[in-house]
């Protein structure tokens, strides 16, 4: 089970992605783990479904992983 006591022991950086076609509950899970997270941070795709575009994916992936 993920607690928020063992997502505060995480102290890489963590990028919480969701679709903007998900369901309220996800965005607010994001929302919830991020906040939990030493360094996380938080992105929606709008205009996505969970079959995500590469094209859309590869840059917010790159961009992250860049630093």
């Amino acid at each position: 089970m993920v607690t928020r006591a063992s997502l505060a022991l995480i102290n890489m950086p963590v990028r919480v992605i969701v679709v903007g076609a998900s369901l309220d509950w996800w965005h607010k899970t994001a929302d919830a783990v991020v906040e939990a997270l030493p360094n996380g941070s938080y992105e929606t795709l709008d205009n996505q479904s969970h079959d995500v575009a590469p094209e859309i994916l590869a840059p917010v992936l790159s961009k992250f992983f860049a630093g």
